[in-house]
């Protein structure tokens, strides 16, 4: 973690007894952060999916994610989940994807056999965030709050995505973002056929 110190001056209801209750409401501890999977199953006790871990400024850590040898195949994804702080990382684009391989005979061969693409939405709020981060006395987002809420995928605007006429293709999708939702829709006029396989996981 290369980010700088804390605000001193931060504090959440309770926490810190030798400052006003209710100081910054829910926001804190901007620049510590540790890390979550997001719809799998396995131990909550460190070093694995802790989110009582808390990973300081200037302090290195490590994760151990054991993943049973019986679970489910699907896409899921990671986040940090330091409480008073998340929204600020995930909304700032602190997230990725996991995929856990389906095991032999668990979907039919030709869902198998499809060819895959891999996308990570993230909807980047630029009115939300630099509010979440004032309130958290964190000096990260110091852009002027805007009413625009831009669409990255895989970490870039507008991409291209190929794919091939007469081809099935199976799409793992991670949708990442704070107080937005994502309405998938067909534009132009092409026509695709699609089928849901699974969601969250």
């Amino acid at each position: 973690n290369e980010l700088g110190p804390n605000s001193a001056d931060c504090n959440v209801t309770g926490l810190m007894s030798n400052q006003p209750r209710g100081t910054n409401g829910s926001y804190c501890f901007l620049n510590s952060t540790n890390i979550h999977t997001h719809g799998m199953h396995m131990s909550g006790i460190a070093p694995g999916d802790s989110i009582f871990t808390r990973l300081g400024p200037g302090n290195t850590g490590e994760w151990y994610f054991e993943i049973p040898a019986n679970h489910l195949g699907g896409t899921h994804w990671y986040h940090p989940h330091l409480h008073h702080a998340t929204s600020a990382q995930v909304g700032g684009g602190a997230a990725g994807m996991i995929i856990v391989e389906d095991p032999e005979g668990s979907v039919p061969p030709y869902v198998a056999a499809m060819p895959e693409k891999h996308l990570v939405f993230m909807a980047m709020d630029w009115s939300l965030q630099p509010s979440i981060e004032a309130l958290g006395l964190g000096k990260l987002w110091q852009t002027d709050p805007v009413e625009s809420i831009p669409m990255l995928v895989n970490g870039v605007s507008q991409p291209k995505v190929t794919i091939k006429p007469a081809t099935w293709y199976r799409f793992r999708m991670v949708f990442a973002a704070i107080e937005t939702v994502l309405q998938m829709a067909e534009a132009g006029p092409a026509f695709c056929s699609v089928k849901l396989l699974a969601k969250d996981g």
